[in-house]
């Protein structure tokens, strides 16, 4: 795991060559800000997924229930 916090993003290394990066984002038109949740496998791009703020939220209180 590698942490940039000037960047604001992290990486997570997988046992193949995967590499799930989280990292601050924002999208345009209309403006939104949240986290880009990035896939990648030997430089290729498999999947985004852009939470915003309140999904992010969501997921917090999901993973707080589950591990609290």
């Amino acid at each position: 795991m590698k942490v940039d916090l000037d960047k604001k993003r992290i990486e997570f290394q997988g046992e193949d060559g995967q590499t799930l990066s989280i990292y601050w984002d924002n999208r345009g038109e209309p403006y939104r800000q949240g986290l880009t949740f990035c896939l990648k496998e030997n430089y290729d791009t498999l999947a985004y997924v852009f939470l915003e703020a309140q999904e992010l939220r969501a997921v917090r209180d999901l993973l707080n229930r589950l591990y609290s």
